[in-house]
């Protein structure tokens, strides 16, 4: 549903006092933006990677994003901890990584919301922004814009060309997550 000028402002007042003083949702909204140019918005990048691309962000978003991993041996624990560690250096996050029982854990992870939304549709929900280039350029709009009214103009656009969409089991629009995303 969309909200009002009045609605988005206040929410948006409330989230940036809530967090003033948070080192993190300075890291979390530099990352997020990092995804957004290089993942998202760049089309040479055809593919996104579960582990490498989506699950970083999904646990910047979400505090129930995927955080643990498992491995069958001491040359996949390596390569697995190679790989979680370049995941979130390429949007510069670092992580603590704990080793238990054959899985590693991510450690200390900053996440704006809890959101209870399923790992899978995070997956579902970013690919098919991927795959939808006017839905992903509204959004990009929306995150660009400043003024309060053609925010709200842009979310609501966005709105109505999301309003069609069923990958989401139930049917939801976006606007959950969205409201997760970082400024």
């Amino acid at each position: 549903m969309p909200r009002s000028e009045d609605e988005i402002r206040t929410l948006v007042e409330n989230f940036e006092d809530s967090y003033e003083d948070e080192k993190g949702i300075d890291v979390a909204s530099k990352a997020f933006h990092i995804f957004w140019r290089d993942k998202m918005m760049n089309n040479a990048v055809k593919q996104l990677k579960e582990l490498e691309d989506l699950d970083p962000i999904i646990r910047l978003l979400d505090y129930n994003g995927k955080q643990s991993y498992a491995f069958s041996n001491n040359d996949d624990r390596e390569a697995l901890r190679t790989r979680l560690i370049q995941s979130g250096s390429q949007y510069g996050l670092t992580y603590a990584i704990d080793e238990d029982n054959q899985s590693l854990r991510i450690q200390r992870i900053f996440s704006v919301a809890r959101t209870m939304i399923t790992r899978r549709d995070w997956y579902t929900i970013f690919l098919d922004l991927k795959a939808n280039v006017d839905l992903r350029n509204r959004l990009e709009r929306a995150f660009s814009e400043k003024d309060i009214h053609s925010l709200s103009t842009q979310l609501q656009d966005v709105h109505i060309l999301n309003s069609g969409r069923t990958k989401l089991t139930p049917p939801q629009s976006y606007a959950y997550q969205c409201n997760a995303l970082p400024e």
